[in-house]
């Protein structure tokens, strides 16, 4: 699995996981609310797990067997924390899962295929272990940093540099009913969910954006150049200042295997 490997182990990416999800806008309640799934009595698998928001809440409000797995073994201690034993949680490739095919009712893939260049590997993976009849539901953002409106030249300039050599697909969103189509699924439902910012939500997001970007310094300095860094940063959090909403959208995509 390829993708944003320089922040995996990094443990202030579990700090910023968690002030991210506390946020309304990225509510895992929501979204399991929209999609309306009855999970009771399901082998659920959270593929890509993080700190285990998603397999937790599944477990509160459902009868069904959870795991979650992630490639971060960070991400899995943290997962592990306040778990109680309920929910097998472990570290494991997505593209090579420990298991035999058609184990899961339902597998969630959240915020996960965007950093990765190899999305189908992880979505063939899934449906391998997934049974006849059983739901993929792929939650991933589209947009994110290039939503964003200014007039600043030098800006859009660095911006252009990052849109054509992230080693993400920050648009992947959009993409996910015609992947779903060419992995042979079908596609169920799809919902495009307006993920605005504003008043102290707004003072969150630029806070969480602001751990993004540090984050992600060392892949960010090698396209722009390192000498620019702080510059962009300091301009772009400025940008989102200047405004009073920002947004991105998220796609909440369902998928059936037949």
């Amino acid at each position: 699995m390829t993708g944003m490997n320089y922040i995996i182990e990094n443990q202030k990416e579990s700090l910023r996981l968690k002030q991210q999800n506390s946020l309304p806008q990225y509510s895992v309640e929501d979204e399991l609310h929209l999609l309306n799934l009855d999970l009771n009595g399901k082998n659920v698998l959270d593929a890509g797990c993080g700190v285990g928001t998603l397999a937790k809440m599944i477990k509160s409000k459902y009868h069904s067997r959870v795991s979650g797995c992630d490639a971060s073994e960070l991400r899995i201690k943290e997962a592990q924390k306040g778990s109680k034993g309920l929910i097998d949680f472990f570290v494991a490739d997505l593209t090579n899962l420990p298991f035999q095919e058609a184990q899961f009712d339902v597998i969630f893939i959240r915020f996960v295929l965007e950093h990765t260049l190899t999305p189908k590997d992880i979505l063939n993976e899934a449906i391998r272990v997934l049974r006849p009849g059983g739901k993929l539901v792929i939650i991933d953002l589209d947009g994110l940093i290039f939503n964003l409106h200014h007039e600043s030249p030098i800006l859009k300039d660095q911006l252009s540099h990052l849109y054509n050599n992230l080693p993400i697909d920050l648009f992947i969103g959009r993409k996910l009913p015609r992947m779903i189509s060419e992995i042979g699924l079908k596609l169920s439902e799809c919902h495009v969910v307006p993920m605005l910012f504003r008043d102290t939500d707004l003072d969150c997001e630029i806070d969480n954006m602001i751990m993004r970007f540090n984050q992600s310094e060392s892949i960010i300095k090698s396209i722009i150049g390192e000498d620019v860094f702080n510059d962009f940063m300091n301009t772009y959090i400025s940008e989102m200042k200047k405004s009073e909403v920002h947004f991105c959208n998220k796609f909440i995509v369902t998928a059936i295997k037949n």
